[in-house]
């Protein structure tokens, strides 16, 4: 769940479906839900880079680059119609897969480690998603606008806030969205307490900030 953000969220959740006009001059298909999975734009060779920032009372501070580049398309996938394969590559390390799966109202989100099935329209308040590691709802809080380095105007975003609930390990997740881009920004914020008296002992800041990206065409996801 700590690693949500590549989708998800994490996380990496990315963006509304694009409504553009087709090449043959006819009008574009309808959008979409607008859930979780309408907010990344599927198609193959789409690629985003991130520049990483990471705090830590115990370790240096720490930077960088996150890709994430859809790879493949898998047809009729844990019961889904169809399944994209997001590759998320630290720089330095070894890339690992995020599959993400629309249906209807529903996305099916799977890491290594937790699967989650979110469900419910992206609307203002909470939707709720349900997975391995806990039940946590995602509460969509507003429009905002986010300067990072990807370009030189503002991003225009939907913002999303993620509370973990945990007294003792709390942790939150703020990811923001733009229309037609994905993923533009993300914080993980994890601070840990011991009991009587609470005394912080330790803490960690992880950022996301988009740096480029290559969004083609998006291609629908078949319903």
């Amino acid at each position: 769940m700590r690693t949500k953000v590549v989708a998800l969220t994490l996380a990496l959740a990315f963006l509304l479906v694009v409504t553009t006009r087709c090449d043959d001059g006819s009008p574009p298909p309808p959008p979409g839900p607008d859930n979780y999975c309408a907010y990344l734009p599927t198609a193959l060779d789409n690629w985003w880079e991130f520049k990483v920032t990471v705090e830590s009372m115990f370790s240096p501070r720490e930077e960088y680059k996150l890709t994430l580049e859809i790879k493949d398309i898998k047809d009729n996938y844990e019961g889904f119609p169809t399944a994209y394969v997001i590759t998320v590559t630290k720089e330095g390390s070894s890339p690992e897969e995020i599959i993400v799966a629309p249906d209807g109202d529903d996305c099916y989100v799977e890491r290594v480690a937790w699967a989650y099935l979110i469900g419910d329209a992206m609307d203002v308040g909470e939707w709720s998603q349900t997975g391995l590691v806990g039940d946590f709802p995602l509460e969509y809080v507003g429009d905002v606008e986010v300067k990072v380095p990807a370009q030189t105007d503002r991003f225009k975003c939907r913002e999303y806030f993620l509370d973990n609930g945990n007294e003792f390990k709390p942790e939150s997740w703020r990811e923001l969205y733009a229309k037609d881009v994905g993923l533009v920004y993300y914080e993980n914020n994890f601070k840990q307490y011991q009991i009587d008296p609470f005394e912080l002992v330790d803490w960690r800041v992880v950022k996301y900030e988009l740096k480029g990206y290559d969004v083609k065409k998006h291609q629908a996801p078949t319903f």
